[in-house]
């Protein structure tokens, strides 16, 4: 793998092993038996998606020397070497990038971006725990409801007004509760059957609020900006890691160490995002579009509102 030198941009003049281009069909037509060498003066004139080993990359799309036929050509982004920056760099790889955000100047920053586990330090059993009180430590082991007055609820706003409904049936007194089947409001069950994961997982994502509140929100404090396709890789990766227990290291998915099964984590996550970048939308990431209410004004900590 060679990594690029400068931005990728139309005109840029690069180089890469000869086995990297595709199709690879015409490129062993081409250069037969000649796969291990290089190809020099490679010329950048676009950038797109295009599959490759049955999985959908950017690419550079590249005019070949001497291969004036034989249709589009195209090879992944990080196996060009730019030799020859372009006058202007593709949007994507233009590096304007601002400072990181800061886990200091955040509610919680820092656990936000934290990558390992929070390991229990009271290992000891009763002993231990009898120890801890003997040095002052208080244990609340009452598992007994507060009395009904031990913290006063709100006063309701001025003005309010509450509705009783009778509810339609009671549950102690009929045999079976209704079960009915359930139905997408957006959707027919033929729709439905033809969908992929992903779409299905969009269904149940309150998206236009994300697209309305989370993004201007986190992108108030992020650069480069979050868009919806990145934010679903953020949260992609947090999922993908949470189906795997016995990980307390986070850091192990973007290791650059060879996979093992006795050790580390079992897939690599940098293929989909970077772990700098996933830092980065942690630590900025943002909720609601509401601020956070005062203790003085309205009665409430601002710490949970935080959290």
């Amino acid at each position: 793998m060679v990594t690029a030198t400068h931005p990728g941009g139309v005109g840029a003049i690069g180089s890469a092993a000869t086995r990297m281009f595709h199709p690879g069909a015409t490129i062993r037509e081409h250069y037969p038996g000649d796969l291990r060498g290089r190809i020099n003066g490679v010329v950048v004139t676009g950038e797109g998606m295009r599959l490759v080993r049955h999985t959908m990359k950017m690419c550079y799309l590249v005019s070949i020397p001497g291969m004036v036929d034989g249709g589009e050509f195209y090879i992944i982004k990080r196996n060009l070497k730019i030799n020859a920056p372009p006058e202007v760099p593709f949007e994507s790889e233009r590096r304007q990038r601002a400072p990181r955000p800061n886990p200091a100047a955040m509610p919680d920053g820092y656990d936000r971006v934290g990558l390992r586990d929070v390991i229990p330090n009271v290992f000891g059993g009763p002993e231990e725990f009898e120890q801890l009180r003997a040095e002052g430590i208080e244990v609340d082991d009452d598992n007994e409801p507060l009395p009904e007055d031990a913290v006063p609820a709100p006063p309701d706003p001025e003005g309010t007004q509450y509705t009783y409904e009778q509810p339609t049936f009671c549950p102690r007194r009929v045999n079976r509760i209704p079960n009915d089947e359930g139905r997408w409001r957006d959707a027919r069950w033929d729709q439905v059957a033809g969908m992929s994961e992903f779409d299905l997982f969009r269904m149940c994502m309150p998206e236009q609020f994300i697209r309305d509140v989370v993004l201007p929100a986190t992108n108030e404090i992020l650069q480069p900006h979050l868009s919806i396709s990145e934010f679903y890789v953020w949260i992609g990766c947090n999922f993908f890691m949470s189906c795997f227990q016995g990980i307390s290291n986070q850091e192990l998915w973007w290791s650059l160490s060879p996979i093992s099964m006795f050790s580390g984590a079992p897939f690599r996550l940098n293929e989909y995002m970077s772990r700098n970048r996933f830092l980065e939308v942690s630590a900025a990431i943002v909720f609601t579009g509401e601020s956070a209410p005062t203790l003085a004004k309205d009665g409430y900590d601002d710490q949970f509102h935080a959290v």
